[in-house]
C-alpha cells in the first residue's frame, strides 16, 4: 500500500478496509513467483470520504473500488454500485 503524505490520515481506514477484506476471503496475497502464469489482475482505487455521525463527528472511511469492467472471466455482470452512487 503506498501512502502520500495528503492521504496519510486515511491510513488507519485503509488498513481496516484491506484487512476486513482479506479475513472475508475476497482477495489473497500471493508472492509474484508463485503467481499463476496468466494472473486475473484487476485495476482497484482507494474512494475515500467522510461519513457524519448523528453527534456530528466525522469517521474517516475507505472502500476499495474494483474494475470489474476489466474482468476477462466474467459470469454475470451487475451494473449498480453503491459506493458510486453516494456522490
Amino acid at each position: 500500500m503506498v501512502i502520500t503524505p495528503a492521504f496519510e490520515q486515511f491510513a488507519e481506514a485503509d488498513r481496516k478496509e484491506m484487512d476486513g477484506l482479506l479475513a472475508r476471503g475476497v482477495y489473497r496475497i500471493v508472492k509474484r513467483q508463485n503467481a499463476e502464469t496468466d494472473p486475473n489482475i484487476l485495476p482497484t482505487r482507494m474512494f475515500l470520504g467522510f461519513k457524519h455521525m448523528l453527534n456530528g463527528a466525522q469517521h474517516k472511511k475507505s472502500r476499495l473500488i474494483l474494475g470489474g469492467h476489466r474482468e476477462t472471466q466474467k459470469r454475470m455482470i451487475f451494473y449498480s454500485s453503491n459506493t458510486i452512487k453516494q456522490k
